[in-house]
């Protein structure tokens, strides 16, 4: 494991974005996991332009972590839609060569095994990841397993609270979600965790140097011999 602390999220992101266009610069057609939310915005931004300098990314073949089930990839609020609307067109690259679960499968475990291996079983070149609040990365809450695989899950109250913020007013936010696995994760030749922020400062101490434990799923991330850590100061002070 690798901890790289930087001063602000606007850091974390340059960090991100330029081991990023290593990886291209190496691998053209490189399977990388890109997270959703509002931690890696900055990051997204900082990879475009990295493309408005002359990074080729066409070969890039990108996959969502999870996605809420019963939502459809063309509503605004799905992920897929969010990974259309901050990497895949600012990138000018072919939606057709997006990976995404679909949260309306008639058949949600099929679907699961499906993606599993698409993108399981050491395809993924690079795991991206954001940190949650209750230790989440992905949506492998709180009680995942490290030997959790592409699946259905049960998203914890904090979790359904953070997804409402996103759904029109009256709109019942997800209840469930699907998403790849600990274990999943931990197949892929590297893994960066981006951190920012002191309200993550407690959590990410956890995930570092607490036990590992299922009530703390990154914990896990510290059996992955490639895994870099980038966080800002505030976030790393815990």
């Amino acid at each position: 494991m690798t901890l790289l602390r930087f001063r602000d999220p606007d850091e974390v992101a340059q960090a991100a974005a330029r081991q990023v266009a290593d990886l291209l610069a190496a691998r053209p057609q490189a399977l990388v996991g890109f997270p959703t939310g509002r931690t890696p915005l900055p990051f997204f931004r900082a990879l475009a332009q990295h493309r408005g300098d002359g990074l080729a990314t066409d070969g890039l073949r990108p996959f969502a972590l999870d996605e809420y089930r019963g939502v459809a990839a063309s509503s605004p609020q799905s992920f897929a839609s969010f990974l259309r609307r901050h990497l895949v067109e600012p990138l000018g690259l072919d939606l057709a060569r997006l990976h995404s679960l679909d949260g309306t499968a008639a058949d949600a475990e099929a679907e699961c095994g499906r993606y599993e291996s698409a993108v399981g079983g050491g395809a993924a070149d690079l795991v991206i990841l954001g940190l949650g609040a209750n230790g989440h990365v992905a949506f492998n809450e709180p009680g995942s397993g490290a030997d959790s695989r592409t699946r259905v899950v049960d998203l914890t109250p904090e979790s359904i609270r953070a997804a409402a913020a996103d759904f029109p007013a009256g709109t019942a936010a997800p209840t469930q979600a699907l998403t790849i696995g600990i274990a999943t994760i931990l197949e892929a030749r590297a893994v960066l965790l981006l951190v920012t922020g002191a309200s993550k400062a407690g959590i990410l101490r956890a995930a570092l140097v607490g036990p590992e434990t299922p009530q703390v799923p990154a914990s896990f991330l510290r059996r992955h011999p490639d895994l870099r850590v980038l966080a800002d100061e505030a976030a790393a002070q815990g």
